[in-house]
C-alpha cells in the first residue's frame, strides 16, 4: 500500500505533504475502528490541530522532499503540549503557582529546602540590576525572592485545613536544612521505611551466584575471506590487549574520535608522513641529499610540504582557514630540515621504495603491510624505516608480545636481505633513529643484540631473533584466529589511548584482567 501511495517521491507543499500522511497512517489502520476512550480521542483532537498547524507552513515554506517534510511535522509535534482533561481525583500533584488560589483539605509542600525556598535571586543580565531592584522585578534581589515566596505560603495556609512542610536532610551527599519560613512549623516525625524491602532480601539471599569465565570468541571462519584479512594493527592491538584485538576488528567497534577544533594527532601524523613521502621522493639518496645548499634544500622542503597540505580535501582546507595552514607549513618545514640534518649523518643509500604494500601470512592469517621507507645499502642489504611521530624505542619489540610488531613483520616478510629495523622518529628537537640490525646504517641503530634488547631473549644472532620473532607473531596471529579475547593489558599504558573500557569493563574488575559473566538463579 506504501508503495502505491502517490507522490512520496516528489516535492510538495505542507498542505499537500498532509493528505499523503494521513493515507500512510490510514494504510497502518490508525487510529483503528474500536471506539475511542475520553484520553484516546483528545489525543487524536490534538494530533489534528497539529496538522493544521503543518499545514499553515504552506505561507513560508516551499516544496519539500519526503525527509524534510517529515522533519517539519516532527517539530510540530515537539512542540505540542498534552493535558487531557480528567475527572477529579481526590490527590492532585501541583507545581507552586498552579496550587495558588485553590482550596484543600490537607495540602503537603514538598522541597521547602533552605537553599531553593525562597529561590535564590536570579537577575536578568540585560537589564540594569539596580533598575530591576527598585521596580522589584521578579528573581531581582534575595528581599523580592523573600517576599514572594512568603506570600505563597501564607496564601497556602489560608486555602487548605492542614499543612504539612517536608524537606530532604541531604541532596547528592551534601547536608541541608528546612526553610526559615517554616521555622514556627512543629516537628513531626515520619515513620523510618525500610532500605531495602524485606521480600526482595529474602530473595536475594536465597539466590546463588555463579560465575562463568568468559574469555574465548568462536574461532574465526577461514572459509570467509574478509574473516581472515587485517593490516598490521590488527597483531598490535593482539600484543596490547587479546580484547582490543576481538572488539576492534572482529565485532567492528571503534571508540568516538575526541573532538577537536584543529587537526587531531593522527590527522597531523598523517600529514608528516605524506611530506617525508613527497620529500624522499624528490631526493631519492644521500648523494642528492648531500650535495643540496640551503637554497635548495629549502625549495625542496616547501614543496613537499605543500603538496601534503594540497592532499587535504578542501573543504577541510577552508573549515581551518588560510593562517592555520601558514602555521601548519611552518612546522613542518621545520621538523623537516631537523630531520634532514639527521640524515646526513649517516652513510650512502638509495631510497628503493616508498609507502610500499606487502602480504604476510601467519597462521592463515593474511598480514597486510604498508612499509614506510625501504633504502638500499652499497652492498645490496636493506633498511626498513618506519616513521613515527610518538616516541618509540627497541624495547617495544621484545618479549613474548611485542608492543609494536609492525617493523617485525617486514622483517620477516624478506629476512634474507634486511640487514637493520629502526623507527624514525621525526618530531620537534627530538628528531632520532631507534633501531636493530647487522649493521648500523644511522646513528642509533644498535647491532650488539644482546645488548640492545635488555631482555630474557637468548638469540646471538641476527637470524636467530627474526626466528624468535617469526614464532612470537605466529603465535599471537593463532591467539587471535582462536578466539582469544581475554581482557590482558600488556601494560598499564596499553588501556590510556584504547577507549574501549565501556565495553570490556576493566576498571569494574578492581584489576582483575579476566572477565566474568554473573548470572542469578533462583
Amino acid at each position: 500500500a506504501l508503495r502505491a501511495t502517490p507522490g512520496l517521491r516528489r516535492k510538495a507543499l505542507p498542505s499537500a505533504w498532509r493528505t499523503r500522511f494521513s493515507d500512510i497512517l490510514v494504510a497502518w489502520g490508525w487510529p483503528g475502528t474500536q471506539g475511542l476512550d475520553s484520553l484516546e480521542y483528545q489525543q487524536l483532537a490534538l494530533w489534528h490541530r497539529t496538522l493544521d498547524e503543518f499545514e499553515t507552513f504552506d505561507l513560508v515554506s516551499g516544496p519539500l522532499h519526503f525527509g524534510e517534510a517529515l522533519a517539519l511535522l516532527r517539530g510540530c509535534c515537539s512542540r505540542q503540549v498534552s493535558q487531557p482533561q480528567t475527572a477529579d481525583s481526590p490527590v492532585q500533584v501541583l507545581g507552586p503557582l498552579e496550587a495558588a488560589g485553590l482550596k484543600f483539605d490537607q495540602l503537603w509542600l514538598v522541597g521547602v529546602q533552605g537553599a531553593n525556598w525562597p529561590a535564590p535571586p536570579r537577575p536578568n543580565p540585560f537589564i540594569p540590576l539596580a533598575l530591576q531592584t527598585r521596580l522589584q522585578m521578579p528573581h531581582a534581589s534575595p528581599e523580592r525572592e523573600w517576599a514572594f515566596a512568603e506570600a505563597l505560603l501564607k496564601q497556602y495556609e489560608r486555602s487548605s485545613a492542614v499543612m504539612h512542610a517536608s524537606y530532604c536532610r541531604q541532596i547528592d551527599g551534601i547536608p541541608d536544612l528546612p526553610s526559615s519560613l517554616v521555622q514556627d512549623y512543629r516537628d513531626q516525625a515520619l515513620t523510618a521505611l525500610p532500605l531495602v524491602e524485606a521480600k526482595w532480601l529474602a530473595h536475594h539471599s536465597a539466590a546463588s551466584l555463579e560465575e562463568v569465565v568468559d574469555d574465548r570468541a568462536p574461532p574465526l571462519d577461514l572459509s570467509e575471506p574478509r574473516a581472515i584479512k587485517g593490516g598490521s594493527a590488527l597483531l598490535e592491538d593482539q600484543s596490547q590487549c587479546p580484547f582490543r584485538a576481538f572488539a576492534r576488528h572482529r565485532l567492528q567497534v571503534e571508540p568516538l574520535p575526541a573532538f577537536s577544533v584543529a587537526l587531531s594527532p593522527a590527522d597531523r601524523g598523517s600529514l608528516l608522513h605524506h611530506a617525508l613521502h613527497n620529500l624522499w621522493g624528490d631526493l631519492r639518496d644521500y648523494a642528492t641529499l648531500q650535495a643540496l645548499d640551503a637554497a635548495r634544500e629549502e625549495h625542496s622542503v616547501k614543496r613537499a610540504v605543500q603538496a601534503a597540505i594540497a592532499g587535504i580535501p578542501n573543504y577541510r582546507q577552508r573549515k581551518y582557514g588560510s593562517a592555520f595552514w601558514r602555521l601548519e607549513e611552518a612546522r613542518l618545514s621545520a621538523v623537516l630540515r631537523e630531520w634532514l640534518q639527521l640524515e646526513r649523518q649517516r652513510g650512502d643509500f638509495v631510497v628503493e621504495a616508498r609507502e610500499q604494500d606487502m602480504t604476510l601470512e601467519l597462521s592463515q592469517l593474511q598480514i597486510r603491510l604498508r612499509v614506510d621507507r625501504v633504502d638500499v645499502l652499497p652492498d645490496g642489504s636493506r633498511v626498513i624505516i618506519d616513521y613515527k611521530t610518538g616516541r618509540s624505542s627497541v624495547q617495544d619489540w621484545m618479549g613474548e608480545r611485542p608492543a609494536r610488531p609492525q617493523l617485525l613483520l617486514y622483517s620477516i616478510a624478506a629476512p634474507e636481505t634486511v640487514a637493520s629495523l629502526t623507527f624514525a622518529t621525526v618530531r620537534p628537537r627530538e628528531c632520532r633513529f631507534s633501531g636493530l640490525g647487522t649493521i648500523a646504517a644511522a646513528p642509533g641503530i644498535a647491532t650488539t643484540l644482546p645488548g640492545a634488547s635488555k631482555s630474557a631473549l637468548d638469540a646471538k644472532a641476527w637470524s636467530e631473533l627474526n626466528e624468535h620473532w617469526k614464532t612470537t607473531l605466529e603465535k599471537l596471529a593463532g591467539g587471535y584466529v582462536q578466539g582469544e579475547a581475554h581482557v590482558d593489558p600488556l601494560t598499564p599504558s596499553s588501556c590510556t589511548w584504547c577507549g574501549l573500557q565501556p565495553l570490556c569493563r576493566i576498571e569494574s574488575g578492581a584489576g582483575e584482567t579476566e572477565q566474568a559473566i554473573e548470572e542469578t538463579t533462583q
